[in-house]
């Protein structure tokens, strides 16, 4: 009855959407070409039809291959096939990861209790089990539910499944991400080794009402690189100069149309993690070679959400927290 449902549902899109696509191949012959071409369209085609279901909140689910989603290169979604974890160095960093993670929860238990902290504790429970599980149903569960915490705990009961795909994708998705924004990275570096201890840079920081809690976010500096300016010198002086060149209003907003994208991919892949959560919940799914990828691309994700939380907790609020790690790039929420 589901399958026939899930059919008609999809005759139903397909009458009501009229859309066209071009794509490139490479082939030696044009059948050979035909058929890859037929093939990309009708994974993309995949795609869209599961991404819209998912924020209408219509229940279709996907047909498309995990991997195809999972491991997204650049602006494609790459088909390779994922060997075993243990040869892939982007895994094996979840393992070092965890480790530094793990190393705060003594530091929480002797910081003073508060709501975000508590949250973090019971998280990391959950982490922990789900890190060190070796098996696939249990694993996943565990680090949803951990994530869940983390997320729709600081929403005072209120909190939904649409929350994460509001929230997730702020907390691991930023300009600091990838390799656009590679030079501001290097040239904010520049400036924030330089401040030193007895420099009239350094003086201005601990001074200056505006850059109240400097020291816990650097990026706070980022709001008022004029400010600064004259108070560097050297090194400093020039990356300073160099950011400012480069943060004209049309490459600002290049900035974030290119964070806005990467958040829309974001969601739809946690719309993805969220089916199969729903799957092994409700529907009793057995266990699929997928899941394993699910897995570690859901431990990977949460690693991203705990950073932020950990190195902004005393903000409390995920709101503030959120802020604090987009500075100086804050975008408005969009309606999914």
């Amino acid at each position: 009855m589901n399958h026939e449902h899930e059919s008609r549902h999809i005759k139903k899109s397909d009458s009501a959407m009229h859309s066209r696509a071009m794509v490139e191949v490479v082939a030696q012959d044009i059948n050979s070409a035909i058929q890859q071409a037929d093939v990309i369209v009708q994974q993309s085609l995949d795609s869209l039809v599961f991404a819209s279901s998912a924020f209408t909140k219509r229940g279709l689910k996907s047909q498309i291959p995990v991997d195809h989603v999972i491991s997204k290169n650049s602006n494609q979604f790459s088909t390779r096939q994922m060997g075993p974890r243990k040869s892939d160095p982007e895994f094996l960093k979840i393992d070092d990861d965890y480790l530094k993670i793990s190393k705060f929860h003594d530091t929480f238990l002797q910081e003073s209790s508060t709501g975000l902290n508590n949250l973090l504790l019971r998280a990391l429970s959950w982490y922990n089990r789900g890190h060190w599980s070796e098996i696939a149903n249990e694993k996943f569960v565990l680090l949803w539910i951990a994530m869940e915490h983390l997320i729709l705990g600081q929403l005072s009961g209120k909190g939904t499944s649409a929350d994460l795909l509001k929230y997730v994708p702020k907390l691991t998705i930023t300009w600091r991400k990838g390799y656009d924004n590679y030079g501001l990275s290097v040239w904010f570096s520049g400036i924030t080794k330089n401040i030193g201890k007895k420099t009239r840079l350094r003086t201005l920081l601990d001074t200056d009402s505006r850059f109240k809690g400097w020291a816990q976010n650097y990026y706070i500096i980022f709001d008022h690189l004029n400010v600064i300016r004259p108070f560097t010198r050297g090194e400093a002086r020039k990356c300073v100069d160099l950011i400012l060149n480069e943060l004209t209003p049309k490459n600002i907003q290049g900035i974030k149309q290119k964070i806005t994208i990467n958040r829309s991919l974001n969601k739809f892949k946690i719309a993805l993690l969220k089916s199969k959560r729903n799957s092994l919940i409700h529907e009793a799914a057995e266990y699929s070679g997928e899941l394993d990828i699910m897995s570690n691309e859901l431990e990977k994700i949460l690693v991203k959400i705990i950073d932020p939380l950990i190195r902004f907790r005393h903000k409390k609020k995920l709101t503030k927290i959120i802020f604090e790690h987009n500075r100086p790039f804050q975008i408005r929420d969009r309606n999914y």
